[in-house]
């Protein structure tokens, strides 16, 4: 059953025995919503390590419930994944190491998201100039809305 499914399995009990079926209904959908809840953050850093603004965004990921994955899009960039496998809360490092993401253009990190966002429920970046260059491309692309 999906979430979909659940949520109207949840909706539309009513008679005998209800607080039973309601609740194991409610723990299905809870499941559901867990298995599929996983963030990305877009990590901005210098290559090296990770700035104080991606910490902060992963937190706010965390809050969110479900996996944090973090996206570190740069060139010799191994020093900022390490730092980032290192965080509370972050279950996956992806590491895309490549010549043109050394200056961190807005234009190439957002392809890398793109290539990989169908795997995401949430894609999150710092409330930064970084963030806001990248973010908007990604929406648009995905024909979602930013919120």
């Amino acid at each position: 059953m999906d979430c979909r499914g659940a949520a109207e399995a949840f909706a539309g009990m009513t008679g005998k025995g209800e607080g039973v079926a309601t609740e194991s209904a409610r723990m299905h959908l809870n499941n559901e919503q867990e298995s599929i809840m996983t963030a990305l953050v877009i990590a901005e850093h210098d290559n090296a390590s990770l700035k104080g603004s991606t910490l902060n965004t992963i937190t706010a990921a965390a809050q969110a419930g479900g996996d944090v994955h973090v996206l570190v899009a740069g060139h010799n960039a191994g020093g900022a994944a390490e730092a980032a496998s290192k965080i509370a809360g972050v279950s996956k490092v992806l590491l895309a190491d490549a010549a043109h993401f050394a200056d961190g253009l807005a234009e190439n990190v957002a392809e890398q998201v793109l290539a990989i966002a169908g795997n995401y429920s949430h894609i999150l970046a710092p409330a930064t100039a970084y963030g806001k260059n990248i973010l908007p491309r990604v929406a648009a692309k995905l024909d979602v809305g930013q919120v």
